[in-house]
C-alpha cells in the first residue's frame, strides 16, 4: 500500500517518526508547563497566559524541529532503546523490516485523517461565524452605541470595531480581526442595566484589544494538527481560561465594580446557547470560576494533577519502552521454530504480528535507514537476447588447473 505514488518512503517515515516522537516531547512540556504555571499562580492571568501560549508554540515547533534532524532524534532514540536493552539482556539492536514502511503509511494516514476531519469541525465553525455576522443589524439604541465609542476609545485607543444586534445569539460575541465586530444579543440589550451592559461590552472589546480572534483561530490550528495528544487539549483549554481572566480583568477596570460584573455575567448565563468554536464568548470558560476569582475568593489550582498526569504519562511510555525491549531481545535470542501451518496456534501468529509491530515501531523512531531495493533487470537481459528469446553460451569446460577438456 502506498499513500502516494509522488511521496518517498523516506519522508513518510520522517513524518511518522515526528508524530510518534511526540508523545513523550508533548508530555515533557506540559509537565513543564504545568509546574511554571503552579509557580506562577499567584502572578497575574496575562502572565500566566504568555507562559500557557508560549507552551503551546512549543508543542507544534516539537514535531517540525523533529522531522527537520530526525536522524539525531533517532539516534539518541537509538541509545536510549539500546540502554534499556542492555539493562535486560543483551540486544542485537533495532532493525530495519519489510513491515516498517507499512506502519509507517498507516501512522501518517492515520494522522492525516483526524487533521481532515478538526479541519472539516473549524470550516463549519467559521461558516457559521460568518452566517451570524450576515444576520445580525446594526439598529443599536443610541445610548448603548455612545456607550460602546467611549469604551472603544478607551481600549483600543483609535482602532475600529462595529457593534451589531442579533437575535440568532445568547450571549455576546467577538467575530473577525482585521474587522472586528461584537454582536450583542436582543436579550443582553433588554436584560441588562446599563452598567452591566457597560462592563459586558467592556469584556468583549478586551477581546478586540488584545487581538484574541487571531490567536484564537491559530490555537485551534494547532489542535488540529497536533488532535492525538492530550497535553494539547489540556494547554488549549488552560490559555481560554486565562484569556477569558485576562478580559474580565480589563473590564472590571473599566465598570470599576466587581459584583455588578459578576452578576451580568450570571444573567447572561441563563440565556446562554452553543457558541462557535472560533468566536469569542463572554460567558465561555467554566464561568464559575471565573466569578470566584473576580470576586476575590481563592480557587483551587489544579496544575499538579496536570503536571502528575503528564508524568504518568512518560512512565507509561517508559515501562512500553522495557516491554518493548524485552520483545525485541525475545525474539532475536529466541527465534520461533518453523511449524507445520495446520498446527500453528492464534496466539503464535498474534505474538508474532506483536513482535514485528515493536520492530517496525521501533525502527521508525530510531531514524533506521530503508534499505534499497535490488534493481530488477529487464526481461530481455534476462533471457540473453535482445528480442527476448532463449539465447545459449558454447565454449569448452576445462579441469581446474589443466587443460584437459570435459567431454559432453
Amino acid at each position: 500500500m502506498t499513500i502516494a505514488p509522488w511521496m518517498n518512503p523516506a519522508v513518510i517515515q520522517r513524518m511518522a517518526g515526528s508524530l510518534l516522537h511526540f508523545f513523550w516531547q508533548g508530555a515533557l512540556l506540559a509537565m513543564v508547563a504545568a509546574v511554571a504555571l503552579r509557580l506562577l499562580a499567584k502572578r497575574t492571568a496575562g502572565t500566566r497566559y504568555i507562559v500557557s501560549v508560549v507552551a503551546l508554540h512549543l508543542m507544534l515547533l516539537a514535531p517540525i524541529l523533529t522531522f527537520v534532524f530526525y536522524t539525531e532524534t533517532g539516534q539518541l532514540a537509538s541509545r536510549v532503546i539500546r540502554f534499556i536493552s542492555e539493562s535486560l539482556a543483551p540486544s542485537s539492536g533495532v532493525s530495519h523490516n519489510s513491515g516498517t514502511a507499512v506502519w509507517a503509511q498507516w501512522i501518517v494516514l492515520t494522522w492525516s485523517g483526524g487533521v481532515v476531519i478538526c479541519a472539516i469541525r473549524l470550516a463549519s465553525s467559521w461558516r457559521l461565524s460568518q452566517r451570524l455576522k450576515r444576520s445580525a443589524h446594526a439598529v443599536v439604541p443610541d445610548s448603548i452605541t455612545g456607550m460602546f465609542e467611549r469604551i472603544r476609545e478607551q481600549l483600543l485607543r483609535g482602532k475600529q470595531a462595529a457593534l451589531l444586534v442579533s437575535g440568532s445569539i445568547d450571549t455576546p460575541l467577538v467575530v473577525g480581526w482585521l474587522r472586528p465586530m461584537v454582536l450583542l444579543p436582543l436579550s443582553a440589550v433588554t436584560g441588562l442595566s446599563e452598567q452591566q451592559l457597560l462592563a459586558v461590552l467592556a469584556h468583549e472589546l478586551a477581546h478586540v484589544r488584545r487581538h484574541d480572534f487571531f490567536v484564537n483561530v491559530l490555537q485551534s490550528c494547532v489542535e488540529a494538527i497536533l488532535f492525538y495528544h492530550p497535553a494539547v487539549w489540556w494547554l488549549s483549554a488552560r490559555i481560554r481560561t486565562e484569556r477569558e481572566n485576562c478580559c474580565d480583568d480589563l473590564a472590571v477596570q473599566v465598570c470599576g465594580d466587581r459584583l455588578m460584573y459578576a452578576r451580568a455575567l450570571i444573567e447572561l448565563e441563563q440565556t446562554r446557547a452553543a457558541a462557535p468554536e472560533l468566536a469569542l464568548a463572554a460567558t465561555g470558560s467554566e464561568l464559575a470560576m471565573r466569578i470566584r476569582r473576580i470576586l476575590g475568593r481563592t480557587t483551587a489550582s489544579r496544575d499538579w494533577q496536570s503536571a502528575a498526569a503528564a508524568l504518568a504519562f512518560m512512565l507509561v511510555w517508559i515501562i512500553t519502552g522495557f516491554w518493548q525491549s524485552s520483545i525485541l531481545n525475545a525474539s532475536s535470542t529466541n527465534p520461533p521454530e518453523l511449524l507445520p501451518a495446520a498446527i500453528v496456534l492464534p496466539s503464535t501468529l498474534s505474538s508474532a504480528a506483536i513482535v514485528g509491530a515493536a520492530q517496525s515501531i521501533a525502527a521508525i523512531v530510531t531514524a533506521q535507514p530503508i534499505p534499497e531495493e535490488p534493481q530488477q533487470l529487464p526481461a530481455a537481459a534476462l533471457s540473453g537476447t535482445e528480442g527476448g528469446t532463449r539465447g545459449s553460451i558454447q565454449g569448452t569446460v576445462t579441469k581446474a588447473g589443466t587443460s584437459e577438456v570435459i567431454p559432453n
